[in-house]
């Protein structure tokens, strides 16, 4: 009730304020850092191995199922992701966020 009291009696100053508040907003939005797309960096390794001739059964047992085991010891290591075809072995380490990469 005093605050609608205040206002009634010192309209000017309810107009002042509600000025400053304004100006108040619109200059701190210009000054506010929005990014909508952060640099992020996903702590991520990929392994390619070629072997020409060979199936995907065959690259899974001589060369996939070596290099996971050998990268799931690494420190910081999240999952071990892997596709195996015609020629091709892809491994992928993830690493938890925060890992540095440049290290290993």
């Amino acid at each position: 009730m005093w605050l609608t009291r205040l206002a009634l009696r010192n309209p000017v100053l309810i107009l002042m304020l509600s000025l400053m508040v304004l100006v108040l907003g619109f200059v701190s939005h210009g000054r506010l850092p929005v990014d909508l797309f952060p640099e992020i960096s996903v702590p991520v390794i990929r392994v390619a191995t070629f072997y020409s001739g060979a199936g995907p059964a065959d690259l899974e047992r001589a060369i996939t199922m070596p290099v996971e085991r050998a990268v799931a010891a690494a420190p910081g290591v999240d999952r071990v992701e892997s596709a195996s075809k015609q020629g091709v072995s892809v491994v992928s380490v993830w690493f938890a966020y925060g890992t540095d990469l440049d290290s290993r």
